[in-house]
């Protein structure tokens, strides 16, 4: 589904905050409640309200192009639809943060590494992954329909980024509602 875990919210929003990014790559944004919530906290709330001040860039790719509305094409800087696995690099900017908030389990362990990979050499500051524990991995082929890109292939661990890339953990737990998510911040040193 295009939305993920809301109580992962607060401590990924205070993350982003805390590095305060001047160009963010949101990718697999589904709804766009992370564009949202980057514009409102890194631009509206210094009081550049209205497009023509706000100073962030904030552009993200989305592959299924069913989940894009008037909503990405308002709050994103620049809207690609496109599979970030089939992407051309050497064209693209480089960001101060990327962010793949659930959508490294929707990709295979050698397609997510190659591309954290290729992402760690187009950020200057820090890439954010976000998600599920792997007692919360839940597999499946596709979500609602076959070609919406949400099936489940490979549950990641904290470990993993922690050993491979010298990731920060930080954990978003739902309490008793479950939803146990984790947050990888990869930094750039």
């Amino acid at each position: 589904m295009p939305s993920s875990n809301p109580f992962a919210i607060t401590k990924i929003l205070t993350e982003v905050l805390d590095l305060k990014p001047q160009s963010i790559l949101d990718i697999g944004p589904g709804f766009g409640k992370w564009g949202v919530l980057f514009r409102e906290y890194l631009d509206v709330w210094n009081w550049r309200v209205f497009p023509p001040e706000w100073k962030v860039r904030i552009d993200c790719i989305e592959a299924y192009s069913k989940y894009i509305s008037p909503l990405h094409e308002y709050i994103y800087n620049k809207v690609i639809v496109q599979d970030v696995r089939s992407i051309s690099w050497e064209s693209f900017p480089t960001y101060d943060l990327i962010c793949l908030f659930d959508v490294i389990e929707h990709m295979s362990k050698l397609e997510g590494y190659d591309l954290l990979h290729t992402l760690l050499r187009k950020v200057t500051k820090a890439v954010f992954v976000s998600t599920p524990l792997p007692e919360d991995f839940s597999s499946f082929p596709h979500g609602r329909w076959e070609d919406d890109y949400e099936g489940h292939k490979e549950a990641w661990s904290p470990v993993e980024f922690v050993e491979n890339f010298g990731a920060e953990i930080v954990m978003c737990d739902g309490g008793k509602r479950g939803f146990r998510t984790f947050l990888a911040k990869i930094m750039i040193r």
